[in-house]
């Protein structure tokens, strides 16, 4: 296999520790996100009249903005966990779990820089995917909520603020 000393493209063997320490965390922060969101979307659709109420009392709090956070909240629900998991399942899929053998192991070669040619490493639809992934989820997720926040009523305005400003300074 040519990508066998590939691995999953990441700077650290697979070991079980790292998967608690650093690639899991994601999953139980995303199931305390899931339990709030469905909570508060459970406490919005019982109490609808009393949340009629409060818009109507505080102007600051508008239908829109509320509903822009929950839309957020359940976009969230949706794509934290079941991306986590596929980035665990991949990186288990592409380079299997190291097995500790002691220190001395592990940290062989550990200043040693691999280079593949892109050639080797896109042979495999899956490392290709998972080496773009990482770097344009991050992208997509700015855009996310650039689109539920950023063409608001209110942020038109401070758009159109900062045009006139610059416009007045530039003549």
């Amino acid at each position: 296999n040519i990508l066998e000393g590939v691995g999953c493209i990441e700077a650290y063997p697979n070991t079980i520790m790292s998967y608690f320490l650093y690639v899991a965390w994601p999953i139980p922060i995303g199931l305390v996100s899931a339990t709030y969101c469905t909570l508060t979307l459970r406490a919005f659709f019982q109490r609808r009249r009393q949340f009629d109420q409060l818009m109507s009392s505080n102007p600051n709090l508008t239908f829109n903005r509320y509903f822009r956070l929950m839309g957020l909240a359940a976009v969230e629900v949706l794509f934290t966990i079941p991306l986590t998991i596929y980035n665990i399942v991949q990186n288990v899929r592409l380079a299997p779990i190291y097995v500790f053998r002691g220190m001395a192991d592990l940290h062989w070669g550990f200043s040693r820089i691999e280079q593949f040619a892109a050639v080797q490493w896109r042979l495999s639809k899956w490392s290709t995917l998972s080496f773009y992934l990482d770097r344009w989820f991050i992208v997509f997720c700015a855009l996310v909520f650039f689109a539920f926040f950023g063409f608001a009523e209110e942020s038109r305005k401070n758009y159109a603020k900062v045009y006139w400003t610059l416009a007045k300074r530039l003549g």
